[in-house]
């Protein structure tokens, strides 16, 4: 039989348990998972930008840039006073803790959000502004490439997903 101890002890396991494992720690996450919520935070800077973009007839203006890859990209951290009434609790970094970059049209009609995966690398900045200027130029949203690799890139342009995960994914490096 147990003893009232036992079931008190039970009791507040099962209280504490639930507020110990919170989402927000996500302390035991597979690589799959983590990619699943990247890509989700993608979506949902995303969705924010392009509500901006709705009341401001231009997308949000970056107050940075870094120029190192050849391309102008912020940090996303940078839009969080734009967006911040667009979105509660819009993280500016993936799940690897990886700032998401963000890129910027200089007229205020494109823009393209990246993460640079777990390796926080810039895969090819080569890839990157071709996939850009495609999508600076077309009028419809480009077809998505699939990455099958942890590492890679993913890539929003203009509010569609261009690079996104394959159904299988790998440690490639």
């Amino acid at each position: 039989m147990i003893g009232k101890r036992a079931v008190l002890a039970l009791g507040v396991v099962a209280i504490l348990l639930p507020a110990g494992c919170s989402s927000r720690t996500h302390a035991f996450e597979s690589p799959m998972e983590k990619l699943r919520r990247t890509f989700s935070g993608l979506r949902a800077l995303s969705t924010a930008i392009e509500s901006y973009a709705v009341d401001n007839n231009v997308y949000p203006t970056p107050r940075c840039a870094d120029h190192r890859s050849g391309l102008a990209l912020c940090q996303a951290y940078d839009l969080g006073e734009d967006l911040r009434i667009y979105g509660r609790g819009l993280s500016g970094e993936n799940a690897w803790s990886r700032p998401y970059l963000y890129w910027h049209a200089e007229d205020g009609r494109h823009y393209a959000l990246i993460s640079t995966g777990s390796d926080g690398e810039l895969d090819d900045p080569g890839v990157i502004r071709a996939l850009i200027d495609s999508c600076v130029q077309t009028r419809t949203f480009l077809k998505s490439q699939h990455v099958k690799c942890f590492e890679a890139d993913l890539m929003w342009c203009d509010g569609g997903a261009v690079l996104t995960p394959a159904d299988v994914l790998k440690t490639c490096r």
